[in-house]
């Protein structure tokens, strides 16, 4: 299930505040299509705050002089029953940049955010072969969250389907 609107996250570093952050939520469990288009819905609000919104469809703004401006990104966590992860997106480009767990292990992981590099990783010839779907979608959260596997295929492979599913979904 979905937030009503959108919160505000303060992430911390170190124990100190790097910045607040607008933040949307979806729930895996109880979900169907209706849930799922009004995170998409919020999301698409959060993104499009500081849009150029004078035409028919708003003009994603700028990126913004200063990298670590709060205002340059958007919180996506996505939950199911028994974990979650925080994806970072970029609100100029939708990108996802990074994401975070709620574990303290930091892992450092041997491909980039390149649909190819995600690809060769998760072992798939192409990521448009990968099932998606709100049916999908707890057990890519459980993988992002497996921190000790020597296999970061499955992480790669949730990681595509988090694009999927919330990036180019927008």
């Amino acid at each position: 299930m979905v937030e009503k609107r959108p919160r505000i996250t303060t992430i911390q570093n170190e124990n100190k505040p790097i910045g607040i952050f607008r933040e949307v939520k979806f729930a895996t469990e109880g979900a169907n299509r209706g849930s799922y288009q009004r995170f998409m819905n919020e999301l698409y609000d959060a993104l499009t705050e500081r849009a150029d919104k004078s035409g028919v469809i708003p003009v994603l703004p700028s990126p913004l002089l200063e990298p670590d401006d709060h205002r340059q990104y958007v919180l996506a966590e996505l939950s199911n029953e028994y974990q979650s992860i925080k994806l970072a997106l970029n609100v100029s480009d939708v990108y996802i940049l990074g994401y975070h767990l709620d574990s303290t292990v930091r892992r450092v992981l041997p491909y980039s955010g390149m649909y190819g590099s995600l690809e060769i990783y998760s072992r798939v010839n192409d990521r448009r072969g990968i099932p998606l779907g709100i049916d999908q979608l707890p057990q890519h959260i459980n993988y992002v969250n497996i921190i000790t596997q020597l296999d970061s295929g499955s992480i790669a492979r949730a990681l595509l389907v988090c694009i999927q599913m919330v990036s180019e979904a927008m």
